[in-house]
């Protein structure tokens, strides 16, 4: 990852995983804390499962690092609190009438709702690659 993608992660709240390049197998690589990564090559991190009495620490390339994948219930989880965030939004605008040729905000729930049906549609094997 660059400087710039872990930012966007870390801001997104999104799970970091370390890919050892000499992984030990039964390690979490799931890192915990990172710091020192805005040098554009390496990062310092702490690393391992969230209920870890303590965890390891390593210096990584920055290309090691890697977005952890979502899973299907983490993946509607985090577009439904986006979707709850939008309609906190939308419900500011002011009613300017009751059609979508008349109303931007009706327009935009609509929209939204539509966005929101496609998401209830997405299946573990949506995926699967």
């Amino acid at each position: 990852m660059t400087y710039q993608e872990i930012k966007k992660a870390l801001k997104n709240n999104r799970t970091l995983i370390w890919e050892d390049p000499i992984p030990i197998e039964g390690n979490d690589y799931t890192i915990q804390k990172i710091w020192d990564y805005d040098n554009g090559e390496t990062a310092r991190i702490l690393y391992g499962p969230d209920n870890a009495p303590y965890f390891s620490e390593a210096q990584v390339f920055l290309s090691e690092i890697k977005l952890k994948k979502l899973d299907i219930k983490e993946f509607h989880e985090r577009i439904e609190s986006l979707i709850e965030e939008i309609e906190d939004l939308i419900s500011e605008m002011p009613y300017k009438g009751d059609s979508e040729t008349k109303s931007q905000k009706i327009y935009l729930i609509n929209q939204l709702n539509q966005f929101h049906y496609a998401v209830n549609g997405i299946e573990e094997e949506d995926f699967e690659f």
